[in-house]
């Protein structure tokens, strides 16, 4: 009886142990030079946009994460134009940094995402991709990638390059017609090679 006691115990312990083990998610391997500037533990920073005729929405998702707490779902049906973005209240000092950095979660869609920097003075800068694969993908997207919008710019911006000296925002939008949902964890800069 005394035995059987200790063992279920053992295996109580055992069992706890395992569990505690397995709930803990492993971090994410990041690159050691990467300067975060977004965990998404929370979204409050983040806003979405879209065309009357389209929707866009984000939330924080705990269950789908690449790193930390939660990852940012934005969840869309785009028949114009939408996307999400943060505004930083801080212009951020990014030169000389290389390459943007961040992780997406795809869906084998085909469709393609547009990333744009808000350089200084409202200057709007773009690279774009297809999402054509499934799962969890990093990417390292050196910021002579992105080019000067030509398609559009709001009115007197002006017209000096992608300086980096004062980055007044980032944003995330699916340039297709389409719906779907993406989700987007850690951003961050590439600092030095």
């Amino acid at each position: 009886m005394k035995l059987k006691y200790h063992y279920l115990c053992l295996i109580s312990i055992l069992s706890l142990g395992l569990l505690t083990a397995c709930s803990k998610a492993p971090k994410a391997d990041l690159p050691a030079n990467l300067q975060i500037i977004e965990d998404f533990d929370a979204t409050e920073s983040w806003t979405s946009f879209a065309a009357p005729n389209s929707s866009m929405k984000i939330t924080t998702d705990e269950k789908e994460k690449y790193n930390g707490n939660s990852s940012m779902a934005m969840s869309f049906d785009i028949k114009d134009w939408g996307g999400v973005g943060s505004s930083f209240k801080d212009k951020k000092q990014w030169n000389p940094s290389d390459s943007l950095f961040f992780v997406l979660k795809g869906d084998s869609s085909g469709k393609t995402l547009m990333v744009e920097i808000t350089d200084n003075g409202g200057e709007r800068f773009a690279t774009a991709f297809p999402v054509n694969f499934t799962g969890w993908k990093a990417f390292t997207i050196p910021f002579k990638d992105f080019k000067r919008r030509d398609d559009w710019q709001p009115d007197n911006v002006p017209n000096d390059g992608l300086t980096l000296t004062a980055v007044e925002g980032l944003s995330f939008s699916p340039k297709d017609k389409s719906n779907g949902t993406w989700n987007v964890d850690t951003i961050g800069i590439i600092q030095g090679k």
